[in-house]
């Protein structure tokens, strides 16, 4: 067998790479497509996209309304929860910078037009916002590209390309109706029912497995927000890894904070744990510097932790992060302590060993893996006996979240492996060879393609978007969280886009 780190640079061409990669971005979009006319919706996710981004270029402005709101939930039913929820997503409004930017960018453009025929806010909101998460998907998919051509090894970039048409087959597959709702069904699964006293674990297992198989518009890197742009991005921060272009990845990874900044942060602390049982000895003083960098900037913009009470678990974080700086720092002045010798010769040495004998894709696959199975029983107890808010919104979601940011590159990894090891199987020439891999992955996007020639998502999202105008500057009767969301990030962005006061009339004591 051939090494895994074979190039391949015999009879092919020097467009070869880049039209591969070309091809890959293709298949992209189609997936892209297909996803975004399945999903947009105009729900409160979306509006709320909209008002993040307004409210990014309009801080000041935006504070005054916030306490508004927060005094009339405070009046509500289940207020703790109501604020809590609404204090999550307030303290998270700046955390999608390139989103944001994108968005607001583009509602000024649009409103230049929209405005000069017929005032039509609800269609303001769904163009901004599907030209925003286009554009983040553009320019995710411009990192991409530039990362498999800049490797110049066609087999890569075949193994690549047919990667992403399986992924795009496999979101293909019809979804289950656990994954119509994936976050109250992934704390279900982890948590169980508390009354009973029991877990199906058989539940939880099919549950993991499908979100891993076809994660649907939430989890999938085919969706259209930051959380699927960081997937992206992230299947090219290990295409880096696996040409050990170490600190290039590291690089790009701190990037991906200003798509979604706890996405972000928990791609770059997975690659900090993966490295540091893998191979240690790529922390050079450069990578060191810019993980306490990334980490710093992480917990101090971030407001995840204090909101959903996690802050014990950032101070264990912070020791064993510590504690491992400190273990690093020893080493690096050739410093010897007999009993941590005795146990990385007789344990560390040779698990690691067999790691290395994996390659930088398998021992990337098999120990990220295994991380995102070490937290389930982490997860499970958690959901059972920590705060109930937290155990919706973080626990059950991190194992999904995980499990999904791994999921591009299991898949694409995996088929990179296969496609060497058959080209170090067959005697055919190299471009015989490299055809027959893109001309399969061309079979398998067809039905993609198919897929996604019926656009019907805007439309939809603009008339849902339009229901809620009847309930601007009225007062707000009684809703469901979800639709009083919806209206309440509605009328933020309407006040502070046209500076007229609605928001008062509709929280008014009625």
């Amino acid at each position: 067998m051939q090494p895994e780190n074979l190039k391949t640079h015999g009879p092919e061409r020097g467009w070869l790479v880049p039209l591969i990669a070309t091809l890959t971005i293709v298949i992209f979009f189609l997936g892209f497509t297909r996803m975004f006319d399945a999903a947009f919706r105009g729900n409160d996710d979306t509006i709320y996209f909209y008002q993040m981004a307004v409210e990014q270029f309009h801080p000041g402005e935006s504070a005054p309304l916030h306490d508004e709101i927060r005094t009339y939930l405070a009046q509500q039913d289940h207020s703790e929860f109501l604020l809590r929820r609404w204090n999550f997503r307030a303290n998270n409004a700046t955390h999608y910078l390139v989103m944001n930017t994108a968005i607001y960018g583009a509602s000024r453009v649009i409103r230049q037009f929209v405005d000069g025929v017929r005032f039509d806010y609800a269609l303001i909101i769904s163009l901004s916002v599907a030209l925003g998460v286009i554009v983040g998907a553009m320019m995710a998919a411009a990192i991409f590209r530039w990362v498999i051509i800049s490797s110049n090894d066609a087999m890569l970039a075949c193994g690549v390309a047919l990667g992403m048409a399986i992924i795009a087959i496999l979101n293909l597959l019809p979804l289950p109706a656990s994954l119509t709702n994936p976050f109250g069904m992934s704390f279900g699964a982890l948590a169980g029912e508390k009354a009973a006293g029991t877990i199906d674990f058989g539940s939880a297992a099919a549950f993991v497995f499908r979100i891993f198989l076809s994660g649907g518009a939430e989890y999938s890197v085919f969706g259209y927000t930051p959380r699927s742009q960081v997937f992206l991005i992230g299947l090219a921060v290990f295409l880096l890894r696996w040409r050990k272009a170490w600190l290039a990845s590291y690089v790009l990874a701190a990037a991906l904070s200003l798509f979604h900044h706890s996405m972000g942060g928990l791609f770059f602390a997975w690659l900090i744990a993966i490295d540091v049982i893998v191979r240690p000895q790529i922390f050079n003083l450069r990578i060191v510097a810019l993980c306490a960098l990334v980490l710093t900037s992480a917990l101090l913009r971030g407001t995840i932790l204090a909101d959903l009470q996690l802050r014990p678990f950032a101070v264990a974080g912070a020791v064993v992060a510590g504690l491992i700086a400190t273990i690093w720092f020893v080493r690096r002045q050739n410093l010897n302590f007999a009993l941590y010798d005795s146990l990385e010769k007789r344990l560390i040495a040779p698990f690691r060993h067999r790691l290395n004998q994996l390659g930088p894709i398998g021992s990337d696959l098999t120990v990220g893996i295994s991380l995102c199975l070490v937290i389930i029983p982490v997860a499970i107890v958690m959901n059972r006996i920590g705060d109930p808010y937290s155990a919706v919104v973080f626990w059950s979601d991190l194992v999904v979240r995980s499990l999904a940011m791994l999921q591009p590159a299991f898949f694409v990894g995996l088929t990179i492996l296969a496609v060497r090891w058959v080209r170090a199987r067959v005697v055919w020439d190299a471009n015989r060879f490299y055809s027959a891999v893109v001309g399969l992955a061309i079979l398998l996007a067809v039905p993609v393609a198919f897929r996604a020639v019926t656009p019907t998502g805007l439309g939809r999202a603009t008339e849902q978007i339009s229901q809620i105008s009847p309930y601007i500057g009225r007062p707000l009767p009684e809703l469901r969280t979800q639709g009083r969301d919806a209206v309440l990030h509605y009328a933020v962005a309407f006040q502070l886009d046209t500076g007229q006061n609605v928001l008062g009339a509709m929280l008014a004591r009625q």
